[in-house]
């Protein structure tokens, strides 16, 4: 697995709460790339603790939401987890229907997945990088 996967999934996401999420634009208007921002708050421990931080997940091609906000609102917008992939079959199978004739329409790209406690949903995101930013350090 690739180190960019190694660092995301080191943490655990389980229990956190994903608040808000944005899109972003950044660099020039000829040439730009654009982010996915989620505020969240990450568990801490057990013991209900958490430290606000900012998830940006940098230079993203795709991002397929299915997010039922009453559902993420009634389980306390609790993930339920997260994870990075260098493939996945969504990624396959995304190539497969829509870029049959560029195959390496998302060569660089890694599969971020965050699953919410169910009913809340989950968000899929085709991206190079990310960055994780606590908010509240001492």
């Amino acid at each position: 697995m690739c180190e960019i996967c190694n660092e995301f999934n080191r943490f655990d996401y389980h229990d956190s709460k994903l608040l808000t999420f944005q899109l972003l634009r950044r660099g020039t208007t000829h040439e730009f790339v654009e982010d996915f921002c989620f505020d969240i708050e990450l568990s801490m421990d057990a013991n209900n603790n958490y430290e606000k931080a900012k998830l940006i997940l940098k230079d993203c091609r795709i991002i397929l939401l299915d997010l039922d906000l009453v559902g993420k609102q009634e389980c306390s917008d609790h993930i339920a987890s997260a994870i990075c992939q260098d493939s996945s079959e969504l990624k396959t199978n995304l190539i497969n229907k829509y870029f049959q004739y560029e195959q390496n329409a998302l060569t660089g790209y890694l599969h971020f997945q965050i699953i919410l406690i169910p009913p809340g949903g989950s968000a899929d995101v085709f991206a190079k990088n990310f960055e994780l930013l606590k908010c509240n350090r001492p």
